[in-house]
């Protein structure tokens, strides 16, 4: 048995194709090609840092509050920890 489609659905599916395959090869490129090391801006976070606590089962809050750079930047610990 053969299935038809309507033409219009045929057209619908290659427009929806013919846009999101750019960018599924970019995420796919980037995905497979990315370098999975920490940057030296990020290197405090593990060492003595929150990654630590979590690790050793001792994160508190003041872990996301510790001072970096002379900033206090607890949004965006909380981002990397959501990263996890």
């Amino acid at each position: 048995m053969k299935v038809r489609f309507p033409e219009n659905m045929k057209a619908s599916a290659l427009l929806v194709i013919s846009i999101a395959a750019p960018f599924v090869m970019i995420f796919l490129y980037v995905w497979l090609t990315a370098s999975q090391v920490v940057f030296r801006d990020d290197i405090y976070l593990i060492k003595g840092g929150w990654v630590e606590s979590y690790c050793n089962g001792t994160l508190a809050f003041s872990d996301f509050w510790r001072p970096a750079a002379s900033t206090r930047i607890p949004g965006y610990n909380f981002l990397q920890f959501i990263n996890i």
